[in-house]
């Protein structure tokens, strides 16, 4: 299986996970966090970044993925240097979009050439 296969295979195990009731209804982003499928995604590293910005252009641009879980993962794999700006917090669409950008204008850095 290619990374690709690998990246798709977690964010559909992942996106069925958060589309339990348990979670869905979860105020708390370690619910969203819980599993296994994620941590694979982030154990993917740097690799996963050009498929978490077309996975952006894919899922439901309101989809609990969407909106908070792939800004998290970008964050747990890159680290303090994606940040989400203060004037922006608290809206998810305004993080969607922030999160898209970044990637669009770093993702060169962070990829082999």
């Amino acid at each position: 299986m290619d990374d690709k296969e690998r990246f798709n295979k977690y964010i559909k195990e992942w996106e069925e996970y958060c589309k339990k009731p348990e979670i869905m209804l979860s105020s708390s982003m370690i619910e969203i966090m819980g599993c296994d499928s994620y941590r694979n995604l982030i154990a993917m590293g740097n690799t996963a970044l050009p498929f978490i910005r077309e996975a952006y252009d894919k899922l439901k641009a309101d989809s609990i993925i969407t909106l908070h879980g792939l800004p998290l993962l970008i964050h747990e794999i890159i680290g303090e240097e994606f940040s989400i700006p203060e004037s922006i917090k608290g809206n998810l669409c305004e993080i969607r979009n922030y999160a898209k950008f970044w990637l669009d204008e770093n993702l060169l850095d962070y990829i082999s050439h």
